[in-house]
């Protein structure tokens, strides 16, 4: 690469809004329906009322670091794009631009000074629109920092609670902390084959994903050529899986028997990751101020209700 072209780049990646935490106005906590749409059952997506711009549908996944919006949200508002972000998933890296959002309504607060990057998610990743409904975009940690967030799969509800009026955590909890160097995911302890390791909280992910030579682990099956959805062009990419079958991990002091484990080895800066198929057994409560994560056992519920009405957006 050119140092010409180095320096514009760089350039480019500076510009635009700063991408961060909002500011956040509190008001009273209205909970967030959460639902499935027709193409992704098994996921999570919330319904929010942001106000002036009605009722939006956003995929809900504590693994993105950062908020992220369709580009065709973007274009509905109006917004203006500048600088570019980089992006690196399971299905390569790409560039990205940002935009910052303006004034709206979620869970009852009032958000402002809000970036978040742009990308055409159908295209980048594995959020697809489902015919009656289009996605908004995806709410990520950098939002959530700002509350004690619950999320209860039995309620089908997230809560996001200002840190000042929640009355704390009194159910077993584990230490919390963050991810990367921009130190915005949420991280806790969990344990496999009598061994403590740090895993990421993923909401986004239907399954969980360890090193397993970390573990001592080798794998028991193997599925060729399988697709894998995720962030990069094209929405995901072929690879062969390797599985850890009938495993137990200990999270929180509670048990969750019988899973399948994707290997995927992640070196010395990488993470282990917990997806749905271990999260959906628990009640969550993050709470980022105290680095505290609440989690009480429940029976993993069925699908979610699923989104089927075009937002309500509301006259100008």
């Amino acid at each position: 690469m050119s140092l010409i072209r180095a320096l514009t780049l760089a350039l480019l990646v500076g510009c635009g809004p700063k991408l961060g935490p909002p500011q956040v106005e509190y008001g009273a906590m209205r909970p967030l329906p959460m639902r499935a749409t027709s193409v992704d059952p098994h996921r999570w997506y919330v319904v929010i009322d942001t106000g002036t711009h009605g009722e939006r549908l956003f995929f809900f996944d504590t693994g993105f670091a950062r908020t992220t919006c369709d580009d065709d949200f973007v274009d509905e508002l109006g917004l203006d794009t500048g600088g570019l972000v980089f992006v690196r998933g399971v299905g390569g890296s790409f560039t990205a631009t940002k935009a910052a959002l303006p004034e709206m309504q979620a869970g009852g607060h009032r958000i402002t000074r809000f970036a978040c990057i742009v990308r055409d998610l159908d295209q980048t990743s594995s959020i697809k629109d489902p015919a009656d409904i289009d996605v908004a975009g995806v709410i990520g940690a950098d939002l959530l920092t700002r509350f004690v967030t619950e999320i209860d799969p039995e309620q089908a509800e997230v809560r996001l609670v200002p840190p000042s009026e929640h009355p704390g955590l009194h159910g077993t909890t584990v230490r919390m902390r963050r991810s990367g160097a921009a130190g915005v995911r949420f991280m806790v302890p969990a344990t496999l084959a009598d061994r403590e390791g740090w895993w990421l909280l993923d909401t986004g992910a239907r399954g969980s994903h360890v090193d397993g030579a970390d573990y001592a682990l080798t794998p028991t099956s193997t599925k060729e050529g399988a697709w894998v959805g995720g962030t990069g062009k094209g929405g995901g990419t072929r690879q062969d899986l390797h599985f850890h079958d009938g495993v137990t991990l200990e999270l929180a002091g509670h048990a969750v028997d019988g899973l399948r484990l994707v290997d995927r080895p992640h070196g010395l800066l990488g993470f282990d990751l917990l997806g749905l198929n271990v999260l959906a057994h628990y009640k969550l409560v993050l709470d980022p101020g105290r680095n505290r994560v609440e989690l009480t056992p429940i029976s993993p519920v069925g699908p979610l209700p699923q989104a089927t009405e075009p937002p309500k957006v509301k006259a100008k």
